[in-house]
């Protein structure tokens, strides 16, 4: 599985290296549909699971899945002392990367 960060490269086997987010796919509110007996509408999204690395993960969160991708928001900045200084700069690097100065939320295409 491959981190869904697209400025990141890592993939991985291990499930436990990372966050997996279980997102529903976003569409439009006209997409509901009436059940056979004449019920409450109904809408039956597909959902899919999404893995960011540890290090991509303590500086994205995702917050939707759409058509054209997966949406991340950057976190709140943690304190220094919370990663060790390989992970930290792998954070700064894949925030830089992914957001340019000012860009809260990132579009990635999902795969």
């Amino acid at each position: 599985m491959r981190c869904i960060n697209s400025a990141c490269d890592r993939e991985t086997s291990y499930l436990r290296d990372g966050s997996l987010y279980l997102l529903e796919l976003e569409t439009l509110p006209d997409s509901l549909r009436e059940s056979e007996s004449s019920g409450f509408p109904m809408r039956s999204l597909p959902q899919k699971f999404f893995w960011l690395c540890a290090e991509c993960a303590g500086v994205f969160t995702p917050t939707q899945w759409t058509p054209s991708g997966v949406r991340l928001r950057l976190r709140h900045k943690r304190t220094e002392g919370t990663m060790d200084g390989a992970q930290s700069q792998h954070a700064k690097l894949a925030a830089r990367r992914a957001a340019p100065a000012g860009f809260q939320s990132k579009q990635v295409k999902s795969a």
